[in-house]
């Protein structure tokens, strides 16, 4: 993605962080979308989806594309994707590709699975 001004990357890099940071304090309640829609890609983890403000959602989802090394010769690569979506999590804009996509990817599936719960018990069960 081409942007005209460097601080429009800043501005998006510091939304994805406030992300991170409602995401862990529990401000934002994020979950899994059922139909994925279209997406060009093959989803490789749950699309989450959450309301940011008003009646505006963010959906966060993992995905596999080739990269060719070659004019015949590809690997398969994972990457993130993070976009602006109606409520029925139909994408209406593709945000940049800042760094911390895969920690608030991670952050949300650690949530959703109830790990921290999880590793208490289990550390906590007296056998």
């Amino acid at each position: 993605m081409v942007y005209e001004h460097i601080d429009d990357y800043q501005k998006w890099l510091k939304f994805v962080d406030k992300l991170i940071d409602d995401t862990r304090s529990g401000k934002l309640e994020w979950h899994v979308i059922e139909d994925p829609g279209d997406r060009a890609n093959e989803i490789i983890s749950p699309v989450f989806i959450t309301e940011i403000v008003g009646d505006r959602f963010i959906a966060i989802y993992r995905y596999k594309y080739p990269y060719y090394v070659g004019p015949e010769e590809y690997e398969l690569r994972e990457e993130v994707n993070i976009e602006l979506v109606d409520a029925l999590g139909r994408k209406q804009w593709l945000l940049p590709q800042v760094k911390p996509r895969f920690e608030l990817l991670d952050l949300i599936s650690y949530k959703l699975a109830g790990a921290d719960a999880t590793l208490e018990e289990f550390l906590n069960d007296k056998l």
